[in-house]
Protein backbone atom coordinates (compact mmCIF):
# COMPACT_ATOMS: atom_id res chain seq x y z
CA UNK A 1 0.00 0.00 0.00
CA UNK A 2 1.62 3.50 -0.81
CA UNK A 3 0.96 6.25 1.08
CA UNK A 4 1.17 10.03 -0.15
CA UNK A 5 3.94 12.63 0.40
CA UNK A 6 3.57 16.07 0.60
CA UNK A 7 6.74 18.52 1.42
CA UNK A 8 5.18 21.46 2.33
CA UNK A 9 7.32 25.12 2.48
CA UNK A 10 9.82 22.86 4.01
CA UNK A 11 13.36 24.51 5.49
CA UNK A 12 16.10 22.81 6.27
CA UNK A 13 19.38 24.33 8.07
CA UNK A 14 22.48 22.69 8.83
CA UNK A 15 26.26 23.88 9.66
CA UNK A 16 28.33 25.08 6.42
CA UNK A 17 31.59 24.20 5.68
CA UNK A 18 32.93 27.63 6.64
CA UNK A 19 30.83 27.56 10.23
CA UNK A 20 27.51 29.37 10.35
CA UNK A 21 24.43 28.00 9.33
CA UNK A 22 23.29 26.79 5.82
CA UNK A 23 19.86 27.05 4.51
CA UNK A 24 20.02 23.49 2.37
CA UNK A 25 16.20 23.47 1.53
CA UNK A 26 14.68 26.76 1.22
CA UNK A 27 10.73 26.87 1.25
CA UNK A 28 9.89 23.59 -0.84
CA UNK A 29 7.16 22.78 -1.61
CA UNK A 30 6.78 19.13 -3.17
CA UNK A 31 4.15 16.30 -3.82
CA UNK A 32 4.50 12.82 -4.55
CA UNK A 33 1.53 11.56 -5.08
CA UNK A 34 0.76 7.36 -3.96
CA UNK A 35 2.39 5.11 -6.10
CA UNK A 36 3.99 7.03 -8.31
CA UNK A 37 7.64 8.18 -8.97
CA UNK A 38 9.31 11.75 -8.89
CA UNK A 39 12.43 12.28 -9.96
CA UNK A 40 14.42 15.39 -8.46
CA UNK A 41 17.47 16.27 -9.99
CA UNK A 42 19.98 19.19 -9.96
CA UNK A 43 23.82 19.40 -9.46
CA UNK A 44 25.61 18.91 -6.37
CA UNK A 45 25.38 21.00 -3.74
CA UNK A 46 21.69 22.03 -4.47
CA UNK A 47 20.35 20.31 -1.35
CA UNK A 48 18.58 17.49 -2.98
CA UNK A 49 19.97 14.97 -0.69
CA UNK A 50 19.62 16.94 2.73
CA UNK A 51 15.15 16.98 1.59
CA UNK A 52 15.95 13.06 1.17
CA UNK A 53 17.12 13.44 4.91
CA UNK A 54 14.50 15.61 5.46
CA UNK A 55 11.41 13.52 4.24
CA UNK A 56 13.00 9.86 6.08
CA UNK A 57 13.07 11.53 9.59
CA UNK A 58 17.28 12.52 9.35
CA UNK A 59 17.40 16.87 9.33
CA UNK A 60 14.27 18.48 11.48
CA UNK A 61 12.73 20.65 9.92
CA UNK A 62 13.66 24.54 10.55
CA UNK A 63 9.87 25.83 8.78
CA UNK A 64 7.73 23.99 7.22
CA UNK A 65 6.49 20.40 7.47
CA UNK A 66 6.63 16.95 5.36
CA UNK A 67 3.16 15.25 5.99
CA UNK A 68 2.99 11.33 5.04
CA UNK A 69 -1.02 10.64 3.99
CA UNK A 70 -1.71 14.29 6.41
CA UNK A 71 0.14 13.06 9.33
CA UNK A 72 2.90 15.37 10.18
CA UNK A 73 6.80 13.81 10.18
CA UNK A 74 8.10 14.34 13.41
CA UNK A 75 10.60 12.20 15.03
CA UNK A 76 11.07 13.17 18.59
CA UNK A 77 10.51 10.15 20.22
CA UNK A 78 11.56 6.35 19.43
CA UNK A 79 7.60 5.64 18.74
CA UNK A 80 7.98 8.17 16.59
CA UNK A 81 11.11 6.45 14.59
CA UNK A 82 9.82 3.21 14.70
CA UNK A 83 6.33 4.61 13.10
CA UNK A 84 8.13 6.33 10.38
CA UNK A 85 10.47 3.85 9.80
CA UNK A 86 7.96 1.27 9.35
CA UNK A 87 6.32 3.44 6.07
CA UNK A 88 9.31 5.34 4.87
CA UNK A 89 12.94 4.03 4.02
CA UNK A 90 16.19 5.52 2.70
CA UNK A 91 18.67 3.64 0.01
CA UNK A 92 21.55 5.72 -0.56
CA UNK A 93 24.22 5.41 -3.40
CA UNK A 94 26.69 3.11 -1.30
CA UNK A 95 25.41 -0.09 -0.31
CA UNK A 96 28.04 -0.38 1.81
CA UNK A 97 26.92 2.15 4.09
CA UNK A 98 23.70 -0.29 4.41
CA UNK A 99 25.45 -3.59 4.27
CA UNK A 100 27.70 -5.07 7.25
CA UNK A 101 30.48 -7.22 5.67
CA UNK A 102 31.00 -9.57 8.49
CA UNK A 103 27.30 -10.50 8.34
CA UNK A 104 25.64 -12.73 5.84
CA UNK A 105 23.07 -11.54 3.65
CA UNK A 106 20.56 -13.88 5.20
CA UNK A 107 21.54 -12.36 8.76
CA UNK A 108 21.07 -8.80 7.15
CA UNK A 109 17.83 -9.29 5.62
CA UNK A 110 16.50 -11.49 8.49
CA UNK A 111 17.80 -8.65 11.26
CA UNK A 112 15.90 -5.75 8.92
CA UNK A 113 13.27 -8.15 8.79
CA UNK A 114 12.33 -8.20 12.58
CA UNK A 115 13.40 -4.44 13.58
CA UNK A 116 9.98 -3.74 14.07
CA UNK A 117 8.20 -7.28 14.35
CA UNK A 118 8.73 -10.25 16.08
CA UNK A 119 9.00 -13.61 13.77
CA UNK A 120 9.99 -17.02 14.74
CA UNK A 121 12.58 -18.83 12.32
CA UNK A 122 10.21 -20.27 9.89
CA UNK A 123 9.01 -17.30 9.01
CA UNK A 124 12.43 -15.08 9.22
CA UNK A 125 13.74 -17.65 6.60
CA UNK A 126 10.43 -17.11 4.59
CA UNK A 127 10.71 -13.71 4.48
CA UNK A 128 14.43 -13.73 3.21
CA UNK A 129 13.89 -15.38 0.94
CA UNK A 130 10.98 -13.67 -0.41
CA UNK A 131 13.25 -10.62 -0.38
CA UNK A 132 15.95 -12.21 -2.53
CA UNK A 133 13.13 -13.04 -5.03
CA UNK A 134 11.93 -9.58 -5.03
CA UNK A 135 14.78 -8.21 -6.04
CA UNK A 136 15.70 -10.58 -8.60
CA UNK A 137 18.45 -13.04 -6.59
CA UNK A 138 18.74 -16.59 -6.73
CA UNK A 139 18.22 -17.91 -2.91
CA UNK A 140 21.58 -19.35 -2.76
CA UNK A 141 22.51 -15.71 -2.44
CA UNK A 142 21.39 -15.59 0.96
CA UNK A 143 24.42 -17.47 2.57
CA UNK A 144 27.19 -15.20 1.00
CA UNK A 145 29.15 -12.35 2.48
CA UNK A 146 28.65 -8.51 0.64
CA UNK A 147 32.20 -8.78 -0.52
CA UNK A 148 31.85 -11.78 -2.47
CA UNK A 149 29.02 -9.97 -4.16
CA UNK A 150 28.91 -7.44 -6.94
CA UNK A 151 28.24 -3.99 -6.66
CA UNK A 152 24.80 -4.27 -8.33
CA UNK A 153 23.81 -7.71 -6.16
CA UNK A 154 25.27 -4.93 -3.09
CA UNK A 155 22.95 -2.31 -4.31
CA UNK A 156 20.15 -4.88 -4.40
CA UNK A 157 20.56 -6.37 -1.31
CA UNK A 158 20.39 -2.74 -0.07
CA UNK A 159 17.00 -2.63 -1.61
CA UNK A 160 16.00 -5.76 0.12
CA UNK A 161 16.78 -4.52 2.95
CA UNK A 162 14.83 -1.28 2.54
CA UNK A 163 11.77 -3.37 1.99
CA UNK A 164 11.68 -5.91 4.66
CA UNK A 165 9.52 -3.59 6.92
CA UNK A 166 7.24 -3.38 3.62
CA UNK A 167 7.33 0.09 4.23
CA UNK A 168 4.97 2.25 1.58
CA UNK A 169 7.45 5.27 0.85
CA UNK A 170 11.07 4.31 -0.20
CA UNK A 171 13.71 7.06 -1.31
CA UNK A 172 16.49 6.33 -3.75
CA UNK A 173 19.55 8.42 -2.89
CA UNK A 174 21.47 7.95 -6.20
CA UNK A 175 21.19 4.26 -6.05
CA UNK A 176 22.89 3.79 -9.19
CA UNK A 177 25.88 6.49 -10.03
CA UNK A 178 28.37 4.08 -8.64
CA UNK A 179 26.86 1.34 -11.39
CA UNK A 180 28.41 0.82 -14.80
CA UNK A 181 25.94 1.22 -17.32
CA UNK A 182 24.48 -2.87 -17.88
CA UNK A 183 24.17 -3.13 -14.09
CA UNK A 184 22.77 0.30 -13.80
CA UNK A 185 19.81 -0.22 -16.48
CA UNK A 186 18.96 -3.72 -14.42
CA UNK A 187 18.67 -2.24 -11.23
CA UNK A 188 16.24 0.74 -12.46
CA UNK A 189 14.08 -1.93 -14.10
CA UNK A 190 14.16 -3.94 -11.02
CA UNK A 191 12.91 -0.26 -9.18
CA UNK A 192 10.33 -0.14 -11.89
CA UNK A 193 9.17 -3.56 -11.29
CA UNK A 194 9.05 -2.87 -7.42
CA UNK A 195 6.97 0.14 -7.50
CA UNK A 196 4.56 -1.55 -9.59
CA UNK A 197 4.47 -4.78 -8.04
CA UNK A 198 4.47 -3.18 -4.22
CA UNK A 199 2.59 -0.29 -5.10
CA UNK A 200 5.24 1.91 -3.59
CA UNK A 201 5.90 6.01 -3.63
CA UNK A 202 9.11 6.80 -4.79
CA UNK A 203 11.35 9.44 -4.52
CA UNK A 204 14.10 9.19 -6.90
CA UNK A 205 17.29 11.72 -6.64
CA UNK A 206 19.82 10.97 -9.74
CA UNK A 207 22.34 13.34 -11.42
CA UNK A 208 21.48 11.10 -14.08
CA UNK A 209 18.76 11.96 -16.25
CA UNK A 210 18.78 8.95 -18.24
CA UNK A 211 18.43 7.22 -15.21
CA UNK A 212 15.47 9.67 -14.54
CA UNK A 213 13.26 9.18 -17.40
CA UNK A 214 13.60 5.64 -17.17
CA UNK A 215 11.82 5.45 -14.09
CA UNK A 216 10.12 8.96 -13.42
CA UNK A 217 6.70 9.85 -13.64
CA UNK A 218 7.05 13.22 -12.72
CA UNK A 219 10.57 15.38 -12.51
CA UNK A 220 11.64 18.26 -10.37
CA UNK A 221 14.23 20.69 -10.60
CA UNK A 222 16.40 21.65 -7.63
CA UNK A 223 18.55 24.85 -7.78
CA UNK A 224 20.41 26.12 -4.64
CA UNK A 225 17.74 25.12 -2.15
CA UNK A 226 14.84 25.55 -4.37
CA UNK A 227 12.44 23.85 -6.92
CA UNK A 228 12.63 25.76 -10.41
CA UNK A 229 10.51 23.50 -12.46
CA UNK A 230 8.21 20.41 -12.14
CA UNK A 231 6.33 18.61 -14.71
CA UNK A 232 4.92 14.83 -15.89
CA UNK A 233 8.39 13.32 -17.47
CA UNK A 234 7.16 13.31 -20.71
CA UNK A 235 6.50 17.05 -20.92
CA UNK A 236 9.50 17.67 -19.11
CA UNK A 237 12.12 16.15 -21.34
CA UNK A 238 10.19 17.30 -24.37
CA UNK A 239 10.14 21.08 -23.50
CA UNK A 240 11.71 22.10 -20.43
CA UNK A 241 10.45 25.35 -19.30
CA UNK A 242 12.74 26.65 -16.50
CA UNK A 243 16.42 28.50 -18.02
CA UNK A 244 18.39 26.45 -15.42
CA UNK A 245 16.78 23.10 -16.95
CA UNK A 246 17.53 24.02 -20.20
CA UNK A 247 20.60 24.84 -19.64
CA UNK A 248 20.89 21.32 -17.71
CA UNK A 249 20.26 19.55 -20.56
CA UNK A 250 21.61 21.28 -23.27
CA UNK A 251 24.94 20.40 -21.26
CA UNK A 252 24.55 16.80 -21.65
CA UNK A 253 25.08 16.26 -25.92
CA UNK A 254 25.04 12.42 -25.67
CA UNK A 255 21.34 12.68 -24.41
CA UNK A 256 19.99 14.55 -27.24
CA UNK A 257 18.08 12.82 -30.22
CA UNK A 258 16.00 9.68 -29.19
CA UNK A 259 16.06 10.74 -25.77
CA UNK A 260 16.09 14.69 -25.77
CA UNK A 261 14.69 17.03 -28.22
CA UNK A 262 17.15 18.81 -29.98
CA UNK A 263 17.93 22.21 -29.01
CA UNK A 264 16.50 24.55 -31.77
CA UNK A 265 19.36 27.33 -30.75
CA UNK A 266 22.26 25.81 -29.21
CA UNK A 267 23.44 27.21 -26.11
CA UNK A 268 26.28 29.26 -26.34
CA UNK A 269 29.20 29.41 -23.80
CA UNK A 270 29.18 32.50 -22.04
CA UNK A 271 30.67 35.60 -22.86
CA UNK A 272 32.17 35.89 -19.39
CA UNK A 273 33.44 32.94 -17.10
CA UNK A 274 30.92 32.77 -14.91
CA UNK A 275 31.73 31.54 -11.30
CA UNK A 276 29.83 28.81 -9.50
CA UNK A 277 26.92 30.32 -7.12
CA UNK A 278 27.71 29.75 -3.50
CA UNK A 279 24.75 27.60 -1.42
CA UNK A 280 25.88 29.80 1.68
CA UNK A 281 25.52 33.26 0.03
CA UNK A 282 22.88 32.75 -2.80
CA UNK A 283 22.04 36.04 -4.94
CA UNK A 284 18.88 37.64 -4.05
CA UNK A 285 15.81 37.44 -6.37
CA UNK A 286 15.57 34.49 -8.63
CA UNK A 287 18.94 32.68 -7.72
CA UNK A 288 19.99 31.93 -11.04
CA UNK A 289 19.29 35.24 -12.17
CA UNK A 290 23.37 36.10 -12.19
CA UNK A 291 23.80 33.14 -14.96
CA UNK A 292 20.46 33.49 -16.98
CA UNK A 293 19.54 34.30 -20.58
CA UNK A 294 16.40 36.03 -19.87
CA UNK A 295 17.26 37.92 -16.78
CA UNK A 296 19.16 41.26 -16.23
CA UNK A 297 22.47 40.51 -17.72
CA UNK A 298 21.07 40.35 -20.89
CA UNK A 299 17.76 42.77 -20.24
CA UNK A 300 18.99 44.97 -17.75
CA UNK A 301 15.57 46.30 -17.90
CA UNK A 302 14.42 43.20 -15.67
CA UNK A 303 15.10 44.11 -12.60
CA UNK A 304 12.56 42.00 -10.84
CA UNK A 305 15.13 38.88 -11.61
CA UNK A 306 17.48 40.27 -9.23
CA UNK A 307 14.94 42.07 -6.33
CA UNK A 308 12.10 39.32 -5.96
CA UNK A 309 11.82 35.46 -5.42
CA UNK A 310 9.29 34.07 -8.57
CA UNK A 311 6.81 32.31 -7.23
CA UNK A 312 7.23 28.33 -6.61
CA UNK A 313 6.52 26.22 -9.04
CA UNK A 314 3.27 24.66 -6.77
CA UNK A 315 2.00 27.99 -6.38
CA UNK A 316 2.86 29.82 -9.44
CA UNK A 317 0.50 30.07 -12.59
CA UNK A 318 1.02 26.79 -15.34
CA UNK A 319 3.06 28.18 -18.39
CA UNK A 320 1.21 27.62 -21.86
CA UNK A 321 3.30 23.75 -21.81
CA UNK A 322 1.71 22.98 -18.43
CA UNK A 323 4.81 23.00 -16.73
CA UNK A 324 5.29 24.89 -13.09
CA UNK A 325 7.94 26.97 -13.98
CA UNK A 326 9.66 29.63 -10.62
CA UNK A 327 10.49 32.15 -13.22
CA UNK A 328 9.38 35.75 -13.81
CA UNK A 329 9.19 35.13 -17.36
CA UNK A 330 8.28 31.75 -17.92
CA UNK A 331 7.04 31.93 -21.84
CA UNK A 332 10.32 33.76 -23.34
CA UNK A 333 12.31 32.37 -25.30
CA UNK A 334 15.40 34.54 -24.76
CA UNK A 335 18.37 33.81 -27.01
CA UNK A 336 20.53 31.51 -25.15
CA UNK A 337 17.51 29.37 -24.31
CA UNK A 338 16.99 25.50 -25.69
CA UNK A 339 13.62 24.61 -27.76
CA UNK A 340 10.44 23.51 -26.83
CA UNK A 341 9.98 21.55 -29.77
CA UNK A 342 11.45 18.21 -30.65
CA UNK A 343 13.87 17.27 -33.09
Amino acid sequence: MSAEVLVDQLTVRHRGPRGGRVTAVDGVTLRLAAGSTTGLVGESGCGKSTLAGAVVGLWPAAGGRVLLDGREVRVRTLRDRRWLAGRVQLVLQDPDTALNPRMTVERTLAEAATALVRLDRPRREHRVAELLDLVGLPSTTAARLPGELSGGQRQRIALARALAVRPRVLVADEVTSALDATTQAAVLDTLCELRQHLGLTVLFISHSLPAVRRVADRVAVMHLGRIVESAPAEAFFRSPGHPYTRRLLASLPAMTGALLPRPRIPVPPPAVHLDPLDVAAPPPGCRFHPHCPRGPRHHPERTVCAERAPLSPTTAIPTTTGHEVACHFPDDDAPGDTARTPG
